[in-house]
């Protein structure tokens, strides 16, 4: 691949094939027990953003990362937070309050690295997305805030995102009963 062009053509015929959507008349619904967040816990989910919430993220940002899609590193963030806090805050309120956030907060680069010298597929190059520090926060804050209900809102038989739950047990049971049949079966067909 020579031009911007051919690489641009492989990029987006990847990601659309990622994230093609599936046709509705193709998902069945299996699962009959969906539990749902209580009304304490909605509570806690749409509360405005303390200013504990929010500095608690950008404390623990990596420092030494690539900057992010505005330009800034998380340690001008840190260094310069107590001029930036209250903007900050009142850039999060506004989001919070009015469901809207500047486009400049939601925009992801992605910075393609190439791995070899002749590229031919998307996974030949390393690819770094640049995400606002803003949205970083946002993310963090309400990550947090999901990791408190989560355990009462995913279902009994769902393996993944509770801690103690790996998605692996599963895979691991289901090829456990697959070996358990096979060998029953290759007992009963010695049998006869």
């Amino acid at each position: 691949m020579k031009s911007f062009w051919d690489i641009e053509r492989l990029i987006f015929g990847f990601f659309d094939v990622q994230y093609r959507r599936i046709p509705r008349d193709r998902f069945i619904p299996f699962i009959t027990y969906w539990p749902c967040a209580t009304l304490s816990q909605n509570a806690l989910l749409v509360t405005c953003f303390s200013n504990d919430e929010i500095c608690k993220p950008v404390k623990a940002l990596g420092r030494n990362k690539a900057p992010s899609s505005d330009g800034f590193t998380a340690d001008f963030l840190v260094m310069n937070w107590p001029k930036l806090k209250c903007s900050s805050k009142n850039l999060l309120d506004d989001f919070h309050n009015n469901g809207r956030s500047n486009a400049c907060v939601r925009e992801n680069f992605i910075c393609l690295i190439q791995k070899k010298e002749d590229v031919i597929h998307v996974k030949d190059f390393r690819l770094i997305s640049l995400t606002a520090l803003t949205y970083k926060v946002v993310a963090n804050v309400l990550a947090k805030r999901l990791k408190q209900v989560m355990d009462s809102i995913i279902g009994p038989f769902q393996r993944a995102f509770i801690k103690g739950r790996q998605i692996l047990d599963s895979i691991l049971i289901a090829n456990e009963a697959v070996e358990d049949y096979r060998a029953k079966k290759k007992g009963m067909n010695s049998e006869t």
